[in-house]
């Protein structure tokens, strides 16, 4: 039985001659619903909730089968204060943030194999509520399954018990 998490994605958003893993886009900086941001093609996106069936995220429907950049974010508390791995695995590659820290960043067109080995998989210490914001891009080709989960310091999956708001 696998719970819903709900995350937050906005996209999709230019990503000019391959160009959108090494831009900034306000979306990273602005975490709000009320915020309409410049997506492709000028058509204006916004931070959108989506309740997501466990580790899997089907983003390619969202990119509607034209290149750019989108952007996932949860916010996360875990049932105890650890230190977790967040594994990330994209076909073409992720930035992961963790509370505003790049933990995962790799660009190289493949098949992922989502395990917790380099270059998915990264440790963090989760105290409190926890940011976790992820940077996805798509080029011509269609963009496999986005495979993101954590694990615990004895190497059990584990969902965060809580996901916030996003205001």
């Amino acid at each position: 039985f696998v719970t819903a998490q709900r995350w937050y994605w906005v996209g999709p958003l230019e990503n000019i001659e391959g160009t959108g893993f090494d831009k900034s886009y306000r979306p990273q900086d602005v975490l709000s619903m009320k915020e309409v941001f410049n997506g492709r093609s000028n058509q204006p996106v916004r931070w959108t909730e989506r309740q997501w069936p466990g580790q899997s995220f089907d983003l390619e429907p969202l990119f509607k089968s034209g290149p750019g950049v989108i952007f996932l974010y949860g916010k996360l508390n875990f049932a105890r204060n650890a230190t977790y791995k967040i594994v990330c695995a994209a076909s073409t590659g992720a930035i992961v943030y963790v509370n505003n820290e790049k933990l995962i960043w790799y660009a190289d067109t493949h098949k992922p194999v989502p395990r917790p080995i380099l270059p998915y998989v990264a440790e963090f210490v989760a105290s409190g509520e926890v940011n976790v914001l992820v940077k996805v891009l798509r080029n011509k080709e269609p963009l496999l399954p986005l495979v993101l989960y954590f694990v615990a310091d004895d190497g059990s999956i584990v969902t965060p018990p809580k996901f916030g708001v996003m205001e």
